[in-house]
């Protein structure tokens, strides 16, 4: 049962207002009609739901198969019962296509449905569903988003794929030091009297005493590191500063202006191309950069776009984007194809990081490779360096 708000008047012309349960809109109506009030605004009480987001590959898979459904003549409300019904989907979304199909067999819009669903699908998506059911090509943005979000998805698992050795090798690091501080270094370095000891030798032998001593603090102070991590993200002022520090950042600064400009003309495209107008479509692309520092030019930008300049000229002060950016839209405003040129644009920016992502990473491994060697040969030589200094002061004796 949905809940309806209402307002309406009655035969003697007296305004009321309230709400009530009914299964459908259409339900809804017959019973106001039914109590001799004259409806003049009825709306469903939408209920936000707390769902966790859906990720690039299930917002996809869902676009696709709802496109396919949709241009095989199929209703939505059918379609949605196909796809909530499925076997292979998680829990999670049997629920909230489940969620979705109620809400559409109740009168709601699809993209209000997805709004009441909370966080599982992101501003673009409903938004981008919202210009489908009013211009009426609902089957084709259904296309466009899966088309966009598996793009995403490969680009994630790729930079994913492509940072793996790294974070293997750390891993491998902090592994070696636990097993040597906690294992190796106690039984050679107690061989050795204190006083006779390197000062490099006795800083390690604190360094283990205290973590087999006192892993609890240790412990303690790792999640005290991650819970801070995860507190200052929460503050926009410090993501802010951290996002426009890491764009002064060599080699990497460039990686994530061109990650930037391939988002933002990627979406750009899309929104355009669905009949949005230029203004809300470059606001909302915006908001998928994920740099606090970028998205703050974008007030300016769009004072600009309404004053009349061209999106090419409006995005030129901000910092953050590839210079190419700049001219490949003015091109696309010239030439009236700027949704096809984005397009394009989005792909060769892709592709421009895939190569610097794998040309940083073989700068990158042999670094890690030599830091690993450094910190687990330091500990070791410190270790060795008591024993040797013994076999010394025995042969010459």
């Amino acid at each position: 049962m949905a809940v309806f708000l209402y307002k309406a008047r009655t035969e003697l012309g007296a305004a009321v207002r309230g709400s009530f349960s009914a299964p459908t809109k259409d339900e809804a109506i017959n019973l106001l009609s039914a109590q001799g009030l004259f409806i003049t605004e009825l709306s469903e009480k939408i209920v936000q739901v707390k769902n966790s987001s859906l990720n690039s590959k299930q917002l996809s898979e869902f676009s696709k198969e709802l496109s396919m459904m949709l241009q095989s003549g199929l209703p939505i409300v059918k379609a949605l019962n196909i796809m909530a019904n499925q076997e292979t989907l998680s829990q999670k979304q049997k629920k909230i296509f489940k969620e979705l199909l109620s809400a559409v067999k109740r009168g709601t819009a699809l993209s209000e449905a997805m709004r009441s669903q909370g966080k599982a699908f992101p501003e673009l998506f409903i938004n981008m569903f919202y210009s489908g059911e009013v211009v009426g090509n609902l089957s084709d943005v259904c296309e466009k988003m899966s088309a966009y979000y598996m793009s995403e998805y490969r680009m994630k698992r790729k930079i994913s794929a492509a940072t793996m050795y790294p974070k293997i090798l750390a891993a491998l690091t902090v592994g070696a030091l636990l097993i040597v501080f906690t294992f190796v270094l106690p039984p050679i370095l107690d061989m050795v009297d204190e006083e006779n000891m390197p000062a490099i030798s006795l800083f390690m032998k604190n360094i283990s005493e205290f973590m087999r001593h006192r892993w609890y603090l240790v412990l303690a102070g790792a999640g005290g590191l991650v819970g801070l991590f995860f507190y200052l993200r929460s503050m926009g002022f410090i993501m802010y500063q951290w996002s426009r520090f890491l764009l002064g950042i060599p080699k990497m600064g460039s990686l994530l202006r061109t990650i930037y400009s391939a988002r933002f003309a990627r979406t750009l495209s899309s929104l355009y191309s669905s009949g949005i107008q230029l203004p809300q479509a470059v606001l909302i692309a915006s908001t998928v950069i994920n740099n606090k520092y970028v998205e703050s030019f974008f007030e300016e930008v769009l004072k600009k776009i309404n004053n009349g300049q061209p999106v090419s000229k409006a995005i030129s002060g901000v910092e953050g984007f590839n210079k190419k950016l700049e001219s490949i839209i003015e091109i696309g405003e010239e030439s009236g194809r700027l949704d096809e040129i984005l397009e394009s644009s989005a792909a060769s920016f892709e592709y421009d990081t895939e190569m610097s992502i794998e040309r940083m990473l073989a700068l990158l491994e042999p670094v890690f490779l030599v830091i690993m060697a450094l910190v687990i040969g330091t500990v070791m030589v410190s270790a060795l360096l008591p024993i040797f200094a013994m076999y010394e002061s025995l042969g010459s004796v």
